[in-house]
């Protein structure tokens, strides 16, 4: 298996779990562990768990949330004109 390359934590970055992350986020796991492995959220594993930085999680929630906006103007779009 390839070494996965995560980014930097320091002493001073709170972090919280990522189980909890993924709850925030409502997202699975796997999706927040994806987004670990990405970059899209900077963390890091102590022993067997792998935690995520606080200011990482409030971008990856603001990334989610206009992703799903897009995809809602997206979808009323369609429905306003479903032959387009």
């Amino acid at each position: 298996m390839a070494k996965v390359k995560t980014a930097p934590v320091t002493e001073r970055d709170e972090v919280v779990a990522l189980s909890e992350a993924a709850l925030a986020l409502g997202i699975a796991h796997q999706s927040a562990m994806r987004m670990v492995l990405t970059g899209s959220l900077k963390g890091c594993r102590v022993k067997s768990r792998w935690y995520v930085t606080r200011a990482s999680l409030a971008e990856a929630g603001r990334l989610l949330k206009r992703r799903k906006a897009a995809q809602v103007r997206g979808l009323n779009a369609a429905l306003a004109d479903p032959l387009a």
